[in-house]
């Protein structure tokens, strides 16, 4: 698998909440080292981890075509590397496609439609 600068790792979570999963942005070095750009609710706040060390704990499940330059990656990671982590604030996804301007997060998103879903049907079949 051939990494690119901006890409978006979709990866197993580690810790205890898989049922998220896991992203973050893809930066590979001048001298061809892979770094990982990621919000972990472990660490607290943006972390840049070399990709072999990453996926160690979060085997890569998708690659996502985005591309970025690697000014452009550290500039965003500057800007947001203080910012702590919140599940529905600022999470994984929110800091990976915000590089990208999308300011939602697509799985919190879908767990709450899910969630919505699940309730309308409760109270529908409740009468």
């Amino acid at each position: 698998m051939k990494l690119e600068s901006g890409n978006i790792l979709r990866s197993v979570s580690s810790g205890g909440m898989r049922f998220t999963g896991h992203c973050g942005i893809v930066m590979v070095d001048d001298n061809g080292t892979v770094w990982v750009l990621h919000n972990t609710p472990e660490a607290g706040h943006p972390i840049m981890q070399l990709y072999d060390e990453y996926a160690a704990h979060r085997p890569t499940m998708a690659v996502l075509p985005y591309t970025a330059s690697n000014e452009r990656i550290m500039q965003y990671y500057e800007a947001n590397k203080d910012k702590r982590f919140s599940l529905f604030g600022f999470n994984c996804e929110r800091f990976a496609y915000g590089l990208y301007g999308i300011k939602n997060s697509p799985t919190i998103q879908k767990r709450l439609l899910e969630i919505s879903v699940f309730v309308l049907i409760y109270l529908l079949l409740k009468k």
